[in-house]
């Protein structure tokens, strides 16, 4: 019995002479290695092990046939270990597929397994290397005893892993489960990023990930993009092996049967970007979420295409406060149809291609405050239905109107009243918009660049009611708008009608009214304001105009400078609540721009006045908190301003409505950002957004992610999809053979629906 006893205990421990030891783990699989350096050998249970490093581990040959002797325990980073690419491969066929076993590896000190077994091109994939395909596609060994409780980086993965579940042989009733299967316990309690982790991993065993720890995770960007199109056609569970038996896939588990995600804690999560991105049959109640930090969902949801229309869960409870970039989110979920009217979107300024294609939704938005939206660019293109409420939106900010409500057939909802006054780029913003026929003769498109006659193309194209008066536009900006824009109203009711058209190049026809303040956001801070000077410029000679301010003025005569501009004095008083309240020139007949302010409390309140012993217009109590003598009507504080509220506790220096915190120059009132966060404010930054192309050279200079817009239709081309503005998707024009680039260069389209025939 005794020599037994010592026999099991040679067998699991091998001793050098310099101390290392080499063991078994409790969990019965990992080899492990103390105090051992790199090419140290041990004997566990008659194997020969050796100890490797990193440098030995990227330089092994993935033909070796021992790599289930490699002893990890000094290893620290498995990045691109065995990532589809050909280095280290040559030309040998039988080298592509790494399949070894290496459940022993001890992984206890990794930190950065990003790209591990990222799968390569498939071999006939004409933009990769012919010769050489995923090595890492067949990989489906059991790795669940791995410890993964040091891994941070968990990006890329297993991104394009495509054959992850393995046939054992055509036809099969059922296959060996893939790697996925296998990472269900893991410990990963100390990822921060996962972005792009499953990334095209089509055909696949999805594994239950229910009870992952995602609490520091930061970054999902893209973490399940591309995933695969399971669940159909008539699909079959079969309980003893956890899958699913369809055509196409022999045997597949589709996402929603082992994915629920909903438990999920995302608390940490700032980056979503794309995370299920054409995860066709993703469709898991994640309403529970907290993604009150995440601040990028472009993309979120977006699947084009397909007999899987994907994602149609009720997220309106989500606190989005947080979210600036809702581009293309709901790209082509053609069934989502829930309420987001409780969204708080106040700080979104990327709204481009949000809901286009989603051919179901149809939702009451007028509660969004959009105050700070920058791009509405194909917001509800080819939204099918969609014909809700947006008419009180605040788009004062917006500069692209482009393709918004391109073949929404449905929508003719009164939006005459909407803040136009910065918007540049209108092509095809109602083309095909079947119903529409709204007065939005009153927009205010002063805010127009030269050249703006190419940005007017297509506007009103196919709109088939369409029939107002437009001569009233003033498209007295650009240089070039002496002729009309190509087909401007072609196709509409009132073609033809050429005394509706905008008189272009002038002003307008009809009475207008510009008004403006002396306040350069219209944010007033509510302490302590002082006087906000109103100003009315009229096209024509008004005598006795009356002003509005909400339900705090009403009626009130202004001061008349000439008969064509007159202003008002307005002494903001301290009592006013909260709020947006609309300027307005009461019983005014003609146009009128829509002119909001916003009323906002002090970030702290100031200290309490006292008397003023100098007379010098601050209390001695201000004076005493900012170091000045109250008996000395020559020692000041520091008021940069002049409102009265000295700068030691003023939370605005400079009255510009950026609080001193979150402002560039807290003293200028003409400078309140800087992009790239280099020092520089971005009207002395020649590079605002810091991508290497200066400004003047920039299409999109505050957008790091941007620099060319080949339509200038504001959305850069990354973004974009369709680049050349010709009403074809890029995707298309590249499988059809067109250039995506060349705006006269489009793929043949015989029935005119703008889906090319090569796809139609």
């Amino acid at each position: 019995m005794r020599r037994n006893l010592i026999y099991v205990i040679i067998s699991l421990f091998a001793f050098s002479a310099y101390g290392q030891v080499f063991s078994l783990d409790a969990n019965g699989v990992t080899i492990k290695c103390t105090g051992c350096s790199p090419g140290d050998t041990g004997v566990v249970n008659g194997v020969t092990y050796t100890a490797y490093s990193e440098e030995m581990l990227r330089a092994k040959p993935f033909t070796d046939t021992d790599w289930n002797t490699v002893v990890t325990s000094l290893v620290t980073n498995t990045s691109s270990l065995f990532a589809g690419n050909c280095s280290n491969f040559g030309s040998s066929p039988a080298a592509l597929a790494f399949n070894q076993d290496i459940s022993s590896w001890d992984t206890s000190n990794v930190v950065d397994m990003s790209y591990m077994f990222q799968g390569g091109r498939n071999p006939n994939d004409t933009y990769g290397n012919t010769t050489c395909s995923a090595k890492s596609h067949s990989f489906n060994q059991d790795i669940s005893s791995w410890d993964t409780s040091n891994v941070e980086n968990m990006s890329y993965m297993f991104f394009n892993n495509r054959d992850l579940t393995v046939k054992s042989s055509p036809g099969n009733a059922f296959l060996q489960p893939g790697a996925f299967q296998y990472i269900t316990g893991w410990d990963i309690s100390k990822v921060t990023d996962m972005s792009y982790m499953f990334a095209h991993t089509r055909w696949v065993i999805s594994p239950d990930l229910r009870n992952w720890d995602v609490s520091n995770v930061t970054n999902m960007e893209g973490m399940f993009t591309y995933t695969p199109d399971f669940g159909y056609p008539s699909p079959t569970y079969d309980p003893n092996h956890g899958i699913v038996a369809h055509s196409g896939c022999d045997i597949c588990t589709p996402w929603h049967l082992y994915t629920d995600i909903g438990g999920w804690d995302v608390s940490n999560v700032t980056n979503m970007r794309g995370m299920f991105n054409q995860a066709r049959a993703f469709d898991q109640d994640i309403s529970n979420w907290d993604v009150s930090n995440v601040t990028d969902m472009s993309y979120m949801f977006r699947w084009y295409g397909g007999s899987a229309p994907g994602f149609n869960q009720p997220i309106g409870k989500w606190d989005v406060s947080s979210v600036t970039n809702m581009g293309f989110m709901f790209w082509g979920a053609e069934l989502f149809n829930q309420p987001l009217d409780n969204w708080d979107v106040s700080n979104v300024t990327e709204m481009g291609g949000m809901f286009n294609s989603t051919k179901s939704f149809n939702q009451d938005l007028n509660s969004w405050d959009t105050s700070n939206v920058i791009n509405l660019g194909g917001m509800f293109r080819s939204a099918d239905v969609f014909n809700g409420d947006i008419t009180s939106w605040d788009t004062s900010s917006v500069i692209t109107f482009s393709d918004m409500f391109f073949t929404a057939k449905k929508f003719n909802q009164d939006i005459g009243g909407w803040d136009t006054s910065s918007g540049r780029f209108f092509m095809q913003m109602f083309r095909d918009a079947e119903d529409f026929n709204q007065d939005i003769g009153c927009w205010d498109l002063t805010g127009l660049i030269s050249n703006n006659g190419f940005y007017f193309r297509f506007m009103f194209f196919g709109a088939s009611s369409f029939d107002q008066d437009l001569s009233t536009w003033d498209v007295s900006s650009g240089s070039f708008f002496n002729l009309p824009p190509q087909s401007f109203v072609a196709n509409t009711a009132m073609q033809g009608q050429n005394e509706k058209l905008p008189i272009w190049g002038t002003s307008g026809s009809g009475n207008r009214v510009k008004l403006t303040t002396n306040d350069s956001d219209n944010i007033i801070v509510n302490f302590d304001y002082g006087i906000l000077e109103i100003t009315a410029s009229f096209t024509q000679s008004v005598t006795s105009p009356k002003i509005s301010i909400g339900n705090l003025v009403t009626s009130q005569d202004m001061s008349v400078v000439s008969p064509t501009n007159s202003t008002y004095s307005w002494e903001v008083p301290n009592s006013v609540s909260p709020g947006t309240y609309t300027i307005s020139i009461d019983s005014f007949s003609g146009c009128q721009n829509s002119l909001r302010i916003k009323i906002i409390a002090p970030a702290s309140p100031p200290p309490a006045s006292s008397s003023d012993n100098d007379s010098d217009g601050y209390s001695n109590d201000d004076e005493i908190a900012c170091g000045t003598d109250p008996n000395d009507a020559s020692s000041r504080p520091a008021d940069n301003d002049g409102d009265g509220s000295p700068d030691c506790f003023d939370t605005d220096d400079d009255n510009d409505g950026v609080t001193d915190t979150q402002d560039c120059d807290p003293i200028d009132p003409l400078e309140t950002l800087d992009t790239d966060s280099d020092g520089i404010c971005n009207n002395d930054d020649t590079d605002d957004d810091n991508d290497g192309t200066l400004d003047t050279e920039d299409d999109l200079p505050l957008d790091p992610t941007e620099t060319v817009d080949t339509d200038s239709d504001g959305i850069g081309d990354n973004a974009d999809a369709d680049d050349d503005g010709d009403g074809f998707l890029d995707v298309y024009e590249t499988e059809c053979l067109s250039d995506p680039l060349d705006s006269l260069s489009f793929p043949d389209d015989i029935d005119g629906d703008f889906i090319p025939d090569c796809q139609d």
